[in-house]
């Protein structure tokens, strides 16, 4: 008898021939058979699937879905969606690895925590022992605030935590929240995505953690990472996608009280990057935070009618959603991240 489905893994890949192997054998290396695998190809053009198909090809638990350009991540996971079974939806990215016990660990938070909509698991950087992630806050001037980045896990974070936003590279969802909220935004083609499903998900009166008892290890932060960016011409990108999602983020899910500093403030940060990559000589990387601003000015329509859905159907006003998942930094904080981020070093 064929076993129920309760777990559905899905990976929006593009261009993933370097990672994708890794990525499957560790979940298929999971012994329980109550799980599938949602593979979205997002109009790659490298060997990657062929790969899968050479390796994975007899999986009857991999199912694999083949877009003919890349749509993007937001897209392509909520294609994938469409094509789960399951109960409970597993996010991971093409340049991960799982650690082996994730789905019971996963099943089992879930049904102990039943107004949690999704959690994040342990993120750390492939092959070593630091952290990528561990859940972000949400600041007083409207950043992401990382609770912790390229320090080494001594078991600091092994408990469960409520957060503000969370990483697609190793995130929880229930279907049920999940289609409630209306999966991610399509718009947001990739940055921030993950950020707008997490703050849906609180303001649709679900909780956000971190668990860290699942473990998951990401290329992201590495030279092989760079490597990729590099072939792919994905770095000037970021810049545009980041400044674009960050200030529309702010715009459709801030409550009336703060959009109207917040956002404001968000945007002169990021003209001042913008000129402070001019002083530097990178030109282009300039030229794409002021696309981002633009997109805003000129889509602020479609953008303030998400949001007036959005702010209608709200369960938790700003005030107590800080006070849960919020913290304070003074500008020196941002000041030094901006000036390490326009250096190209950690922070």
């Amino acid at each position: 008898m064929k076993k129920k489905v309760l777990v559905s893994v899905v990976i929006s890949s593009f261009n993933g021939e370097r990672f994708i192997e890794r990525c499957l054998k560790s979940i298929f290396l999971e012994k329980d058979r109550g799980y599938e695998v949602v593979l979205v190809d997002n109009g790659s053009q490298d060997r990657g699937m062929e790969i899968v198909n050479k390796k994975f090809g007899g999986e009857r638990r991999l199912k694999i879905i083949t877009l003919d350009r890349n749509l993007g991540g937001a897209e392509a996971r909520n294609i994938g969606v469409k094509n789960t079974q399951g109960k409970y939806l597993f996010f991971v990215d093409n340049d991960t690895k799982l650690a082996q016990g994730w789905y019971k660990k996963g099943i089992d938070f879930f049904e102990k925590h039943k107004k949690a909509g999704a959690f994040q698991v342990k993120l750390l950087r492939m092959g070593t022992d630091l952290f990528d992630s561990v859940g972000d806050l949400f600041s007083n001037f409207g950043f992401l605030a990382e609770r912790v980045q390229g320090v080494k896990d001594e078991g600091q974070f092994d408990r469960y935590d409520k957060i503000f936003s969370l990483k697609m590279a190793g995130a929880w969802c229930r279907k049920s929240v999940f289609d409630k909220i209306g999966g991610f935004d399509n718009d947001y083609f990739f940055y921030c995505e993950d950020t707008d499903l997490a703050w849906r998900t609180w303001l649709s009166g679900h909780e956000v953690y971190f668990v860290p008892e699942i473990v998951v290890w990401h290329v992201c932060g590495t030279e092989e990472k760079k490597e990729f960016y590099k072939k792919n011409r994905e770095l000037y990108r970021n810049y545009y996608f980041g400044c674009r999602n960050t200030i529309r983020t702010l715009l459709k899910n801030l409550g009336n009280r703060r959009v109207w500093w917040i956002v404001p403030f968000n945007v002169g940060s990021w003209l001042f990057l913008a000129f402070f990559l001019l002083l530097r000589g990178e030109i282009k990387g300039a030229v794409e935070i002021g696309r981002g601003v633009a997109w805003n000015l000129f889509n602020w329509p479609g953008v303030i009618k998400k949001r007036r859905i959005i702010q209608k159907e709200r369960k938790i006003d700003d005030e107590k959603l800080f006070l849960l998942v919020g913290t304070k930094r003074g500008l020196e904080y941002y000041f030094r991240k901006a000036w390490f981020y326009i250096r190209g070093k950690p922070f």
